[in-house]
Parts: C-alpha cells; sequence; structure tokens
C-alpha cells in the first residue's frame, strides 16, 4: 500500500485510498489467529499484544460494514505509517439505533444550528425539538465582542500585542480569576510569554501538554475565591468543558478565535463529503469550532448566584454566520477598540457592584 500511495504520501503526508486491499486484510486475519493461540497459551497476558489484537479485531469487523460513509486512508506517523478507517458520517448507524428504540433523547446546551445535528444524528423529520430558556438570569453575564482584533493563523502574530492588552485590562475591570482560551497551544504560549513579559507582577499559569490528573487538580487549586489568577488554557481540552468553578471561582472568560480544528485530513474529509464550499466549511469546521467556543463560554454561569463576562476576540465573531450560533440570552455587546471594550466591561461590573 505505501508504495501504490507514495507519491500522495510524499506530496501531502496522507493518501486515501478506494478500498482496504485484500491482501491487508489476510495479513490481519492472520495475525489475529496467530495472536489468539500466543495469548491461549501464555499464562501471562501481553499488554501490547493483547492492545494490538483487539486494534486489529476492530478494524477487520468495521471493514465489514464499510460504506460510502467511511474512507479508508494512510498517513505518515515519522518512520510509521498509521492506515485508518474514518467514519465520516455516522448518522445512518445512529438512526439504525434509534429505531431499535421506544424512544430517543438527545441533550446538550451546544446542539446549534439543528440542521447540522439533524443531519449528523441521522434525525427523521418527525423528532421535536426543544430548545430550553437558561435557569440563570442573563442579566448576570456580560457578553463583549471584541471584533477589532483578528486572531486568523496569519493575523496573530501582529495582533498579539493588542490581545495582551485586550486580556490585561479585562482582568484588571474586576480582580479575580479569568480563563483565557486559545485554538492551539503554539498560540497559547506565545500569548501566554507575551503577557508574562509585560506583566510579570501578574500571577498567570498555564495549560501544558499531557498533563496528568494531579497536574490538572493543582491548576485548577490556583482559582480560590479570593485569588487573582489568570489561566491560559486550550479550547476542547481538559479545562474548557467538564470543570465547575462556581462564584467568585471564575468570574470571566476570554475565548481568543472561533475555534476552527487544524487542518487534516479528516477534516478535509468531512468537508469534501458534504459539498466542498459552503457546506461542507461549515460541518467540517465552523461548527465544530463553535461547539467549543460554546463549551469554553460556559464555564462562566455555573450557579443562580454567579455573575461574570465572556469576551470572545475575533473580527469573524462580528458576522452574522457566527452571531446566528450564540444562546439566545446573550445580550451582546460589540466593541471596536479597547478603550470601547474597557468602559462597556467597567459598566457591567459597576451596575453589579451598585446592588
Amino acid at each position: 500500500m505505501r508504495r501504490e500511495s507514495e507519491d500522495e504520501l510524499n506530496d501531502q503526508g496522507y493518501a486515501v485510498l478506494e478500498k482496504v486491499s485484500n491482501t491487508f486484510v489476510q495479513a490481519l486475519r492472520s495475525f489475529c489467529e496467530s495472536a489468539e493461540g500466543l495469548l491461549k497459551e501464555d499464562g501471562q497476558v501481553n499488554d501490547d499484544l493483547l492492545s494490538l489484537y483487539f486494534s486489529c479485531l476492530r478494524f477487520l469487523r468495521t471493514n465489514e460494514q464499510i460504506d460510502e460513509d467511511y474512507a479508508f486512508y494512510l498517513l505518515n506517523s515519522g518512520k510509521d505509517l498509521k492506515v485508518k478507517l474514518f467514519c465520516i458520517n455516522p448518522s445512518s448507524r445512529l438512526e439504525a439505533g434509534f429505531k431499535k428504540m421506544d424512544s430517543t433523547i438527545c441533550f446538550s446546551a451546544t446542539m446549534k444550528p439543528q440542521e447540522y445535528f439533524d443531519r449528523l444524528l441521522g434525525l427523521d423529520e418527525e423528532a421535536k425539538w426543544y430548545q430550553l430558556p437558561s435557569p440563570f438570569n442573563p442579566e448576570n453575564l456580560g457578553v463583549f465582542v471584541a471584533s477589532y482584533i483578528g486572531t486568523s493563523f496569519k493575523e496573530r502574530s501582529s495582533s498579539l500585542d493588542d490581545l495582551v492588552e485586550l486580556i490585561r485590562q479585562v482582568t484588571l475591570s474586576n480582580p479575580g480569576n479569568y480563563l483565557v482560551f486559545f485554538p492551539s497551544h503554539a498560540y497559547l504560549q506565545a500569548a501566554f510569554e507575551a503577557f508574562g513579559a509585560a506583566w510579570p507582577d501578574q500571577l498567570i499559569i498555564s495549560q501544558r501538554r499531557m498533563m496528568t490528573e494531579q497536574d490538572r487538580q493543582d491548576f485548577l487549586e490556583h482559582f480560590q475565591t479570593k485569588s487573582h489568577v489568570v489561566g491560559f488554557a486550550v479550547m476542547g481540552g481538559v479545562f474548557g468543558e467538564g470543570i465547575d468553578l462556581r462564584g467568585k471561582r471564575l468570574v470571566g472568560v476570554v475565548v481568543a478565535g472561533v475555534g476552527l480544528p487544524q487542518l487534516g485530513v479528516e477534516r478535509e474529509l468531512i468537508r469534501q463529503y458534504f459539498g466542498g464550499e459552503r457546506t461542507g466549511f461549515e460541518f467540517a469546521y465552523q461548527y465544530p469550532g463553535m461547539s467549543r467556543v460554546l463549551q469554553t463560554a460556559g464555564r462562566v454561569i455555573r450557579d443562580a448566584g454567579d455573575k461574570g463576562i465572556i469576551c470572545l476576540v475575533d473580527r469573524r465573531f462580528g458576522e452574522s454566520r457566527y452571531r446566528r450560533l450564540f444562546p439566545a440570552e446573550w445580550k451582546i455587546q460589540q466593541a471596536l477598540s479597547i478603550d470601547a471594550l474597557s468602559n462597556s466591561v467597567g459598566d457591567f461590573w459597576l451596575s453589579h457592584f451598585s446592588h
């Protein structure tokens, strides 16, 4: 397979094949048969062999039911070659599973837009959709869009100083604990270093790659009721969802960028499958990115008594194609300069301090 796809692998690092070759399938079957024999004979379980055996077995079983919703590709991974069956569109399989049940309830705080989830989840026309109002007072949340800063990949270096100044002004408006989220570790690290150099007296902490459970706990322990820390984290990571910092443990979130996933073979397969230009881009990049943004923004208000702010930083947040994806209860304030943003955020906190 490597020889047959050598040109594509050399040019773009991956190659999409029409089907899995019979020779490869037979080789996997032979391996599984041999592995089964070894695992039965050996009194002690070899974890590496067992893991590889189950990976090959899953591949073979998946290959037996592949159709146009799947893609088979090879990916250069250093000196190794990665072989993968990728499910581009899971809707037909989910639909078949739903039909075996008397009823199904799908729920999430980020199931927008409806047409996207309708198609991916394989929901039929009779499916009922309900959008429930937030149980929290919308007046307790300030949502600000800093559309004067560009955070696209090409703009990140030139706009970094402006972003650092924004983070500083937002976090000074009401001293407390804040999280700043980025779409990648590289962008995070650049902003973390620039902020630390500009404001060395401010306590800042950063998410690292491959953090242990203890590392994560240590990170969150910095967020106490009377502390003033600015944490830098990655959208879609361990701190972008599933954390519950109530009250004054977290008073604000800054989101740098619209959360677009990085370019890659699987994102491109999704884009091509769903229609190339507009719909393909939305399904492969825009909607998954906005899900990450909304999950991240959801870290702020966790209780009826919480008060906090969300600052979305990117020109694209001012466009209708993104604004239509915002929660209905958000009262957006758009800022076209750092002074306008500082004044709006300051007014929000002042209105709550006076109550």
